[in-house]
């Protein structure tokens, strides 16, 4: 995913709209192991500050998740906030390890690894295919959500029954 800075390099304190949009099958996503539903579609807003190019905007896509209780595979909608810093690699810049910006020669930035990067920082840590699913009976494997089975709980280790009266 490129953009053109070629205008705003020149005009230092204007700002530039792009427009963006990656379908699931391109090959910008061949390094991350998701399935995307829908396009990814980006409005960046970026400004020449002097030093810095920033850019902010939103990032939409739909992925294809699997829940972390049921195990099934759901339509995850990301709708995120898209912030990116480019600065041109001109040799003047000494930049931090922990400075967060895209290097950039010429007038054109790919911006992949800053949208990869917000679309792997949306995705919580154990998604969920609804907020009440009960998942997997640990004893049969079968799925709570669709029906009760016929496991019995197991009986608590008397060493940790006095937990149980614990409020």
């Amino acid at each position: 995913m490129k953009i053109n800075l070629k205008r705003l390099k020149t005009h230092q304190g204007e700002c530039g709209t792009f427009f963006l949009k990656a379908g699931p099958s391109d090959p910008v996503w061949n390094d991350t192991e998701f399935v995307f539903l829908e396009p990814v579609e980006i409005h960046l807003v970026v400004e020449n500050t002097g030093n810095v190019f920033a850019g902010h905007g939103n990032l939409k896509t739909q992925l294809q998740l699997p829940c972390s209780r049921c195990l099934k595979e759901f339509a995850f909608p990301l709708n995120s906030e898209l912030d990116i810093n480019m600065v041109e690699d001109t040799g003047q810049h000494h930049l931090d390890q922990s400075d967060e910006f895209i290097v950039f020669s010429g007038d054109e930035v790919d911006i992949t690894s800053g949208v990869q990067e917000q679309i792997f920082l949306s995705i919580p840590m154990n998604p969920l295919c609804k907020p009440t699913c009960k998942g997997l009976c640990p004893v049969c494997g079968m799925d709570k959500n669709s029906g009760n089975c016929s496991c019995q709980e197991r009986e608590i280790d008397p060493r940790w029954e006095k937990l149980k009266n614990l409020t």
